[in-house]
């Protein structure tokens, strides 16, 4: 009687895990078969049958159909669409070629509905990847004025660290604007808006933050240390009106450069103190999977020195990943291991897998970033930091290293490798930084899903619980010289 007992009770414990089992293959069944809202309308039916379930499931499943709610927008295009774009870009275009490049696993697409759909920025993307088809873009952009003075200033920032035994230069101060603009009735009227914008952290080359206003008055602004500083409002909507805000602040960013020995780099065991975090994995972005690890080994191999090791990632991204624009983050369930699999990504892409790859290596690696906006060169940006004695916290930039290896076109070779050896451990002054981690929690505790679940570079905003997605609302910042 005791062994039946037993075995009942084991049914009874095994059935809801059976059960939670099946439902996630039967959700990753239909999104495989582009049939997204059957797939949301099960989810619902679980979590509906299914009130006990513990808590962190019933999260895990409703942002699992919230997943499936955001993949359309990542992925928009029709073949209709692609080929429109293709043929007036590309020279000498044959359609044959789409079907051509889809299956030697080119292009990006999902089946959404029955129906095949490209990723926003295939066409980008096939320039960027692959330089037979780059070679063949119509009217391509002259990128030449931008490279040289991004080469220009580098070299001017390394003299004045040298001449003046600095590690800070070229003081600027700036003067920045953003806006966001949440689109007419997606909320109710009198329903309250809350709003989170990205603003300046404290640190040694970011000093002197003033906000001047913001529209409406601020409720809170985070501390000056913060891992993901941001500036706090709320406002109610009103029928058929936008839900505006708005902030101005000023602030004075200093290029760094630091005159590493690598003979002076003192090898630490950092895996047991105030840095271990930052050696540490942190699932799901950061995660010390078997192929990473494997990848680690052979990229450092039997060197010792700290820095040594961090350059060797650095430069194994410069030369084996590509840069490609990305869906958003939130849609992916591991960020490192996607640039990874497909050798290609944006710079959170790269700055992760550097990340990954350093704290396998035993060396403190974290996030930062927000925008950048050298001359010509406004955008979203994210890149790394690494930790090394006696010299401390070191910036590094995947991203500018393959864009110096890979795509710079009217420097030459001393030119690239200048570039690129310049941003290991050295930064512009033309940066905003508001994040000194990925997946940090805002304050006040957003109730509703991010948009961006990994960064921070536009703003997060919701009603009631509800997120207000990156298709409802639209974004604007700018930042320009003070003086």
């Amino acid at each position: 009687m005791h062994k039946q007992k037993s075995i009942l009770l084991f049914l009874l414990l095994a059935f809801p895990l059976a059960a939670q089992h099946d439902i996630w293959q039967q959700i990753q069944t239909l999104e495989q078969q582009g049939k997204l809202k059957q797939a949301q309308g099960i989810i619902q039916d679980y979590l509906q049958n299914n009130p006990s379930l513990p808590q962190s499931e019933q999260t895990r499943l409703r942002f699992a159909g919230e997943r499936l709610c955001r993949l359309p927008d990542a992925f928009p295009l029709s073949e209709a669409d692609l080929l429109k774009q293709l043929e007036s870009k590309i020279a000498n275009f044959k359609k044959k070629e789409l079907a051509q490049w889809e299956k030697e696993g080119r292009l990006d697409f999902i089946l959404i509905q029955g129906q095949k759909r490209y990723q926003y920025a295939s066409r980008s993307n096939l320039f960027f990847r692959y330089p037979e088809i780059r070679a063949r873009r119509l009217n391509p952009p002259d990128d030449s004025g931008f490279e040289r003075e991004m080469l220009a200033y580098c070299q001017k920032a390394k003299q004045s660290a040298e001449a003046s035994l600095e590690r800070y230069v070229l003081p600027q101060r700036f003067h920045a604007t953003m806006s966001v603009r949440v689109d007419a009735d997606i909320v109710p009227e009198g329903k309250t808006v809350r709003c989170w914008l990205p603003y300046p952290r404290a640190y040694p080359f970011q000093t002197d933050i003033n906000l001047l206003v913001s529209d409406p008055p601020a409720l809170w602004l985070d501390q000056p240390l913060s891992p993901i500083r941001s500036l706090y409002l709320e406002r109610k909507a009103e029928a058929g009106k936008q839900v505006q805000f708005s902030c101005q602040f000023e602030y004075t960013s200093w290029a760094t450069y630091a005159k590493v020995d690598p003979s002076k780099v003192i090898a630490v065991d950092y895996s047991k103190g105030e840095l271990a975090e930052f050696t540490s994995e942190r699932p799901p972005h950061v995660a010390f999977t078997p192929e990473l690890r494997r990848l680690a080994q052979e990229i450092v191999g039997q060197e010792q020195n700290p820095y040594r090791k961090a350059r060797r990632v650095y430069d194994w991204i410069a030369e084996n990943i590509v840069y490609s624009y990305m869906i958003d983050y939130s849609v992916i369930d591991n960020v490192s291991m996607y640039g990874y699999n497909r050798h290609y990504g944006d710079c959170g892409v790269q700055a992760l897998l550097f990340i990954t790859l350093c704290r396998i290596s035993g060396v403190p690696a974290r996030w930062q970033g927000c925008w950048t906006f050298f001359p010509e060169g406004e955008s979203i940006h994210d890149w790394a930091e690494f930790y090394v004695e006696p010299y401390g916290w070191l910036p590094c930039d995947p991203y500018c290293a393959i864009w110096a290896k890979q795509q710079i076109t009217s420097l030459n070779e001393a030119e690239k490798t200048f570039l690129q050896d310049f941003f290991f451990g050295n930064m512009t002054a033309y940066r905003m930084v508001a994040n000194a981690d990925h997946c940090a929690e805002l304050y006040p505790r957003k109730e509703s899903f991010r948009s961006d679940t990994v960064d921070f570079q536009l703003g997060e905003l919701e009603w009631e619980g509800h997120n207000i997605y990156f298709n409802q609302r639209s974004t604007n910042w700018e930042v320009k010289p003070a003086n």
